[in-house]
């Protein structure tokens, strides 16, 4: 990825199996329609193949249950709403895809336009948890997100709980998570956010915990991390940073630990620009490091951290 510097609501509709098929495809592949607002319980189907044709809207109270293997493609523009409860129960072995209708690497090509097009970011503007709703996420994979502005996957308000594990959030037009304005318990996972253009993940006045553990942020245009607000503080452990501009991105006093012991340490390789930046000058944060491979910019361990990575505004901050 190359990066630059910087309605009407649908009455629900889980339609007939769809087909298309275009001249110099090899083969059609089945589809089934799916849009509007969901006002009761609903699982789909496993393996099946969806095309979100418009809006999905999963109302307050009411639960959407996503078994392994199934995929769904969004037409460009069209969003997945949830107000209510999203669980998505994706394996290693059979994972849960979101992506845009013209990504043929899973579900075939289900678009019937062979190899006319192919999957761009800014495609659809993805999940989004509004105030109140819930999700469970295991093994998904969301990509090619960023439309109107919206990041792949979006959890906001003071309501409600995203617990992702085991994910994939990848090749957004803008942030691939945003959390802000939480309250209750939002966590984080063994989860990989790269090739984000703008940040991998931003969170933004979360007042209530966070578990953020072995995650991979890499290759994203900005920051893998952005925290801001003075009402932020959570642990980071035990995640890898690598290749973004900055590792983490810290602003408007907020005061993550960062790692703090060798066990619990995060690795920073390779960010451009800064492996660690406070942009509010002089605040400490407990980085586990040792303290002359920081002054050398040596060879990386767990926890440590290598050329090019430098720290800025972190007075103190290093506990070897």
């Amino acid at each position: 990825m190359a990066c630059s510097r910087h309605s009407r609501r649908n009455r629900w509709w889980l339609g007939a199996v769809g087909f298309c098929a275009s001249l110099g495809s090899s083969a059609a592949m089945a589809f089934v329609p799916l849009s509007g607002p969901i006002t009761t319980d609903t699982t789909l189907v496993a393996g099946e193949v969806y095309h979100l044709t418009g809006t999905v809207d999963v109302d307050s109270g009411v639960t959407l249950t996503i078994p392994a293997g199934t995929i769904v493609k969004a037409v460009i523009g069209t969003r997945f709403d949830v107000r209510g409860t999203l669980l998505v129960n994706g394996t290693a072995a059979d994972p849960v895809h979101f992506t845009e209708v013209r990504d043929d690497s899973v579900g075939g090509d289900s678009n019937g336009d062979g190899n006319a097009t192919s999957p761009t970011p800014d495609a659809w503007a993805g999940i989004n948890l509004d105030n109140g709703a819930s999700a469970t996420l295991d093994h998904v994979r969301i990509r090619y997100g960023g439309r109107f502005g919206y990041p792949n996957l979006r959890k906001i308000g003071p309501n409600g709980s995203l617990i992702l594990r085991n994910g994939l959030l990848a090749h957004s037009s803008r942030t691939g998570l945003y959390i802000g304005n939480t309250t209750t318990l939002q966590t984080i996972e063994d989860t990989t956010v790269e090739l984000n253009a703008a940040n991998g993940i931003q969170v933004d006045n979360a007042s209530g915990p966070l578990a953020f553990a072995r995650n991979i942020v890499r290759n994203n245009c900005h920051a893998g991390l952005m925290v801001q607000g003075a009402v932020t503080s959570f642990p980071i452990t035990r995640s890898i940073f690598s290749g973004n501009a900055i590792g983490i991105d810290i602003a408007g006093g907020a005061m993550p630990a960062i790692g703090g012991s060798l066990s619990t340490g995060d690795d920073f390789t390779g960010n451009t620009l800064f492996g660690v930046r406070n942009e509010a000058t002089g605040r400490a944060y407990p980085i586990r490091c040792d303290s002359s491979l920081v002054r050398t910019l040596g060879a990386a361990s767990h926890g440590w951290l290598a050329a090019p990575d430098r720290v800025t505004g972190a007075i103190g901050a290093f506990r070897s």
